[in-house]
């Protein structure tokens, strides 16, 4: 019977506020304690058994499903109006009653286990100590730049919560701020950080990369101590200050990497945080990019796996020398790589560059490129999409370059290519189609044997010498398509090495897509690309990004070809791309298409990132 006196609990409170006492079970009540407390008595002496639904806490304000006290200027939320029973979708509005909401109050949500998905406002600028202490089903954690202040332990405990994207306002994390959120994988400091207090994620142990922007000049005690499964700190900065060699404890398997220009970190092979000579027991240092100099050109020959992740740009220059080579095996076996950007500055791709990177999806590949080296990206299981740049000046696709690319549904061979070697394209199972250019005269023993699903080659000049096997276990019944005019393939319905002839009206004509242009703007962004075709018809253009189950479209174009050339397409994304631009980097799919005005369409897939823009 005595339930409903939950926030009368007697013991020593904690001021917060104007007026507003914290309780020791985190309650809150206002006004006179003293009074409150004899009031807490006389219910207790006359307890009867009488029950109500939990009410907000006394003297709090309530609006929708939150409680708050205001200043007659800003408004604190102080928690939820059932206490323990906030919603699964938290959301904390900008302003009530025509007043911003300034601040979280300290353990205003703290224990709330229920809250799954926590959105927070551009007006907010303090979040209170323990506010969101052991919310354990919280998932995504997302500070606006709006916040200035943070308190200690603001989100300690929220074992859920995968990833946390932490605004440019704040320069100082607190103490304990993120310690034993466990589950975290993705986690992005602000170049504005300065100081990363105590303890600020401890035992976030399923941190695997960590990157510490160049403005932070301090790091505290245990700050990452229990990350047993941190792989690699990349320090964007000159060292920063530690407070002792245990910053890290318990990370032994981690390396500390950094510019070799950075000044603190000692030499490739020294220990960071050292406190003498020959001291072990910090993190490895290694240089961020692995590279060597000759001629005065760079050869950049990777990093780390753990370092080679992600969406990965590889510089144009290092150390003022530019970069005109992908060296052997630079990525090889870089599993977590997923894109990777490639300056125009480089001319050759060495053998092996990518071998075995299974989480690389999408390529681009500059016309700058003359020359790739044997098995460059062979066993890139989940790559999808190669699309070589206009004006490319390559000369050969060499042997086993794409051997055992499973995944691979779109490449365009550039019209500069003259060789495609043995096994170039062999075990390629989701490729259905390719198209040769007539500037190929010599096809490899296997080049697309156990291509199983390939049904059409497009050969568009005459044939080219084709070796043993070259398309051995394609798909039943496959066809070589040409025009009638071609010479040397037989007449429709004849064998060409197991290929069957067929006449090419409504092939699909080569499509060469240059990388797309991205402006963005403060109000808009757009994509423009430069398009090159072999064909006559309508190009057109749309740019998506897949939502869970859902395809989101940004943008539409299109334009008529009269006539085999070069055209530009322009797509304007709408206005809701810049409003999400301005929360996080945007990945999506650009398709460009020609539909061909006798024929079948032909289709080149491209993967733009974007990165987040204020």
């Amino acid at each position: 019977m005595c339930e409903n006196l939950r926030a009368l609990t007697l013991g020593k409170p904690t001021q917060y506020g104007i007026g507003v006492t914290r309780m020791l079970d985190g309650t809150r009540t206002r006004g006179n304690t003293k009074a409150l407390l004899f009031t807490a008595i006389a219910l207790v002496l006359s307890a009867t058994a009488f029950t109500s639904p939990a009410l907000a806490d006394y003297g709090d304000s309530v609006s929708g499903a939150l409680t708050y006290t205001d200043d007659g200027s800003a408004v604190t939320i102080t928690g939820c109006e059932h206490k323990f029973s906030c919603p699964t979708r938290l959301i904390i509005p900008e302003s009530i009653d025509s007043m911003p909401v300034t601040d979280v109050a300290p353990f205003a949500f703290a224990g709330e286990s229920g809250i799954e998905v926590l959105e927070l406002p551009n007006t907010l600028i303090t979040i209170g100590e323990e506010a969101f202490q052991s919310d354990t089903k919280l998932g995504s954690i997302n500070i606006p730049d709006s916040v200035r202040n943070m308190g200690d332990s603001a989100f300690s405990g929220c074992w859920g919560s995968t990833s946390i994207t932490i605004g440019e306002g704040l320069t100082q994390i607190p103490n304990r701020a993120f310690s034993y959120d466990s589950a975290l994988q993705n986690l992005s400091l602000p170049n504005t950080l300065i100081t990363i207090g105590e303890e600020a994620f401890l035992n976030a142990s399923a941190l695997e990369n960590l990157t510490i922007p160049a403005t932070v000049t301090s790091i505290g005690s245990l700050a990452f101590g229990g990350l047993g499964n941190l792989r690699a700190v990349i320090f964007k900065g000159n060292a920063p200050t530690v407070a002792n060699d245990t910053f890290f404890l318990r990370s032994s398997g981690a390396i500390a990497y950094r510019n070799s220009t950075l000044t603190g970190y000692g030499n490739d092979g020294d220990y960071f945080p050292a406190e003498y000579a020959g001291d072990t027991r910090g993190l490895p240092v290694h240089s961020e990019f692995n590279y060597y100099v000759e001629g005065g050109h760079a050869t950049f020959m990777g990093c780390a796996l753990v370092r080679c992740s992600g969406n990965f740009i590889v510089p144009y220059e290092i150390n003022g020398y530019p970069v005109t080579e992908i060296g052997y095996g630079a990525f090889q076996g870089a599993t977590h790589l997923t894109t990777v950007n490639i300056p125009g500055t480089v001319t050759a791709i060495g053998g092996a560059a990518f071998q075995g990177a299974t989480a690389l999806y999408s390529l681009s590949i500059p016309s700058s490129v003359t020359a790739i080296g044997e098995e460059a990206f062979q066993g890139a299981t989940h790559l999808t999409t190669v699309n070589f740049s206009a004006g490319s000046t390559l000369t050969a696709i060499a042997a086993r370059s794409f051997y055992g690319d499973t995944s691979l549904t779109d490449i365009n061979i550039p019209n500069s290519v003259t060789n495609i070697g043995e096994r170039a394209f062999s075990d390629n199972t989701s490729l259905t189609s390719i198209t040769i250019p007539n500037s190929v005269t010599s096809i490899g023993d296997q080049a697309f044997s156990g291509s199983q699903s390939l049904a059409t080659v497009v050969f568009t000049g005459n044939p080219p010498s084709v070796g043993d096997d070259a398309f051995y276990n394609v798909a039943s019944g496959a066809k070589a398509q040409r025009v009638p005019t071609l010479l040397g393939y037989g007449e429709a319905g004849s064998d060409f090495y197991g290929l069957v002839v067929s006449d090419g009206l409504g092939w699909a004509w080569p499509l060469t897509p240059a990388r797309p242009v991205v402006t963005v703007t403060k109000t808009g962004i757009t994509l423009k690309t430069s398009v090159e075709t072999a064909g006559a018809g309508v190009l057109s253009q749309v740019a998506t990004t897949k939502v869970g189950h859902l395809l989101a479209t940004w943008c539409k174009t299109s334009r008529s070809a009269l006539r085999p050339g070069t055209y530009t397409l322009t797509c304007k994304l709408s206005s809701h791309a810049r409003t999400t631009l301005r929360k996080a980097a945007m990945n999506i799919t650009l398709k460009t298409t020609l539909a061909l005005t006798r024929g079948k369409k032909a289709n080149v897939t491209q993967a733009v990132h974007i990165n987040r823009t204020k």
